[in-house]
C-alpha cells in the first residue's frame, strides 16, 4: 500500500520542505520516503566551501531526523549507530531520504539518502518509541 502526497521540488519552493512523501509497508516492517532539497542561501553553505557550496553532513543528518520524526511521529533519536557520508551534495540538488525499521531491531532504524541514482549518505539510527 502506497500513501502518497505532492509537494513543488521545484527551484521556487521557498524551503528545503519535502516534495514527495512516500510511505509503505512491507512484510518484513515499514519503509518511509521523503525527497528534500536544500536551497542555496541555507545560513551554512557561506562558510562550506566558499564559491564552491556543498552541503555539510549535519545539515543533511537533520533532515533525516526531520524525516524521521514525521514519519514516526512518537521517535525520539538516541543515537548515530553508523554514518557513511558517500558522496557529496550540493544545495538546489533534490535527495530521497528513505527510513526502513524491521522488526527483529527494535529501536534501530537505516536511512540512506539518494542523489539521482546513487547513495550519497548512509547508516543506522538508534531511537526510542515513545508512548502516544
Amino acid at each position: 500500500v502506497w500513501f502518497l502526497a505532492f509537494r513543488s521540488c521545484a527551484a521556487e519552493a521557498t524551503s528545503s520542505l519535502d516534495c514527495v512523501i512516500q510511505s509503505r509497508s512491507n512484510s518484513s516492517g515499514m519503509i518511509f520516503e521523503v525527497c528534500r532539497v536544500i536551497r542555496a542561501d541555507h545560513p551554512s553553505l557561506p562558510g562550506h566551501f566558499p564559491g564552491a557550496p556543498l552541503v555539510p553532513g549535519v545539515v543533511i543528518l537533520d533532515e533525516v531526523l526531520e524525516a524521521l520524526i514525521e514519519w514516526r511521529q512518537n521517535a525520539k533519536l538516541t543515537g548515530i549507530r553508523t554514518v557513511k557520508f558517500l558522496a557529496p551534495l550540493k544545495p538546489e540538488h533534490p535527495f530521497t531520504i528513505c527510513l526502513s525499521a524491521d522488526d527483529p531491531r527494535p529501536g534501530e532504524v537505516n536511512f540512506c539518502c539518494r542523489a539521482e541514482d546513487r547513495v550519497i549518505v548512509e547508516g543506522r539510527l538508534e531511537v526510542v518509541w515513545e508512548a502516544t
